[in-house]
């Protein structure tokens, strides 16, 4: 085959892989832009949302039509535009109110790992006892006393 053939061939695949890609990406971003956009025009009193600046509240009074929405953080009411609005917070299941019982035991646990971090090892103690002689061989239960 004719080497010019074979590189004219070579760049057809990859803009064709490139067009592919930028296709498929255009395509997942219009879809979450979509699914956005539906979110918006549909939020009503009472719905959860974080902002774009990180505050999160509840949706108090939704003017779409005006581009403004209302919402209340912990006692204070914020008016901000729509478009502020990108998406209703997640809640990690480590931060569930629910469970006080499994931080308390946590807490526990930590501090006991701090005191045992305080007291001197037993590996400690043996290093400082005697030193090893350095043509002395060790053995297993050298390494086990250590």
């Amino acid at each position: 085959m004719n080497p010019a053939l074979l590189n004219n061939l070579f760049m057809v695949v990859i803009i064709a892989v490139l067009i592919l890609f930028m296709w498929l990406s255009t395509r997942k971003q219009r879809k979450r832009q979509q699914e956005q956009e539906n979110w918006l025009n549909n939020l009503q009193p009472g719905d959860e949302v974080a902002t774009i600046g990180g505050i999160i509240g509840t949706v108090v009074e939704a003017d779409i039509a005006h581009d403004q929405v209302v919402i209340d953080s912990e006692g204070t009411k914020l008016r901000m535009r729509v478009q502020s609005i990108r998406q209703a917070p997640v809640v990690p299941h480590y931060a569930d109110e629910d469970a006080p019982a499994e931080d308390s035991q946590n807490s526990e646990n930590l501090e006991e790992q701090a005191a045992h971090a305080t007291e001197p090892n037993q590996a400690d103690e043996a290093s400082k006892q005697e030193p090893v002689e350095a043509n002395e061989k060790l053995t297993s239960e050298d390494y086990k006393n250590e």
